[in-house]
Order: structure tokens, then sequence, then C-alpha cells
């Protein structure tokens, strides 16, 4: 089961509407999300080329990849896009 390490919730508009974008709210340290340069504040604009629609889809998604995959993942920092790869891992077990 594959793994990155990120919080996310929907990113909102200043209007109100959600857009088609995760922010990350934590990075988990030493996880594969941070090794990737993920950070709180950014907004996960794509995963493999495919535009982020439902937090807890994508985590599924995710999920179902072998630990050892890589996946693309852009960004959005402010004003920069961001383009980096992310080797997916393996959740660590409670209290490890």
């Amino acid at each position: 089961r594959g793994w990155l390490a990120v919080s996310v919730q929907p990113a909102i508009a200043a209007d109100g509407t959600t857009q088609q974008r995760l922010m990350v709210l934590a990075v988990a340290a030493g996880s594969p999300a941070q090794r990737a340069g993920v950070q709180a504040g950014d907004l996960i604009r794509s995963i493999d080329g495919n535009m982020v629609l439902d937090g807890r889809q994508t985590m599924l998604d995710i999920a179902r990849l072998k630990p050892g995959e890589s996946l693309s993942i852009q960004l959005q920092r402010g004003a920069q896009v961001i383009d980096t790869t992310a080797v997916v891992g393996i959740r660590p077990l409670p209290g490890r």
C-alpha cells in the first residue's frame, strides 16, 4: 500500500468555491512527500497528469500504488508552479 504522508483538504477560492486542487495542511517529517519537496500550504494541482478533484479519491489512488513506484506531482506555491516526482513509501506502523 502506497503512502506519501500528507494531510490535505479541498482548496477554497476567495469567493468560497472549491477549486480543483488540494491544499496541503501538513507533511510528515522524513516522508516521501517531504523528500519530493512538498510543503504545508502548497496546492496539489495534479498527480500523474490527472487533475485532483477529491482528496479521498486521490489518497485511495496513491494507496493503490506499490511502495517504490514513482508518481509526478504538480504543485502551486504562491504564483510558482512546481513539477516534482515522489517515490511512494510504506506507511510506518503506529508507534514507530
